[in-house]
């Protein structure tokens, strides 16, 4: 088998099934995916539970790769993460937790290298997104020095409106609960301190001859109501237990309609400054080179 999906029983489970089957298609790829219903004929049915550690071993030897969209990923990612190396089977994620995606790389970084799998995190929207944007504006630049990039994610809105899964909002309020605890990971992870921005280095650690690009995210709201929305992370429990209330609207369970995934499209906006440029105007950044993603 090429692939099993797990813990495909939500919101994401109804537009990445879809895209699957349609890929499937195309390259005669043969997958998996989770579910609660039992009631299908002359299918095989793998069981797997993320606290059955043998079980999750069971189902991920069956496939060379596994999509993995548990969530929080905080309390169930990792022992799906730690099946697939043991199996030998890639493993992917949408995680944007911080904690989740720097304990993974500091416990298994060695393991990951010893059994030769790949262990891909933070695949999400988000994160695609700017990866890509970066990388557009940069090859605009050629063979100009490139000092620095601005992203600006500005959602287009619509009467129907936007919202998020709760799964992103229960991630990103434990994210902020639990931020005491990425400093001494952090400190686990990277003993040697970074270089300073300041600094001019030839070689990055990693040995490549590539300079570091000071990158600087922005998400544009519309509105004042919009940002007491964002960070109204008071009361942990309540956040949860209530997130149509507590985030004005903006997060509710099952996510968006699918009228609203018909018109909703979001923009992203790089500006980016090369070194000469940024040195003769202090670092004011020149004209943008503008990625657009509509889905």
């Amino acid at each position: 088998m090429d692939g099993v999906k797990f813990d495909f029983s939500g919101f994401t489970r109804k537009y990445t099934v879809d895209e699957v089957a349609q890929v499937s298609e195309e390259e005669k790829l043969t997958w998996a995916f989770a579910g609660l219903s039992k009631s299908i004929e002359n299918i095989p049915i793998i069981i797997a539970d993320s606290s059955n550690p043998s079980s999750l071993e069971e189902m991920v030897k069956q496939g060379r790769v596994v999509p993995n969209c548990v969530s929080p990923n905080q309390f169930y990612g990792e022992p799906v993460v730690k099946a697939c190396i043991e199996a030998g089977t890639h493993h992917l994620d949408i995680s944007g937790e911080p904690q989740y995606l720097e304990k993974m790389q500091l416990l298994y970084n060695a393991k990951v290298k010893e059994h030769s799998v790949f262990v891909i995190a933070a695949t999400g929207f988000d994160s695609i997104l700017t990866e890509t944007g970066i990388l557009y504006t940069q090859k605009q630049f050629k063979d100009r020095e490139m000092a620095s990039i601005e992203s600006f994610m500005i959602r287009n809105s619509r009467p129907e409106g936007v919202t998020i899964i709760t799964g992103t909002f229960e991630s990103t309020v434990r994210g902020f609960a639990h931020m005491k605890v990425l400093r001494p990971l952090r400190q686990a992870l990277f003993p040697d301190p970074l270089p300073k921005y300041e600094t001019v280095l030839e070689l990055l650690a990693t040995g490549r001859i590539k300079k570091p690009i000071e990158f600087s995210p922005f998400f544009c709201v519309d509105s004042l109501l919009q940002v007491v929305g964002l960070v109204t992370f008071l009361v942990m429990s309540l956040l949860l237990k209530y997130p149509l209330v507590f985030s004005l609207r903006l997060f509710k369970k099952g996510g968006q309609t699918q009228k609203q995934m018909k018109v909703c499209s979001f923009r992203m906006i790089c500006v980016g400054c090369d070194k000469a440029e940024c040195e003769r105007s202090g670092m004011k950044p020149t004209a943008p080179a503008e990625y657009l993603m509509e889905d």
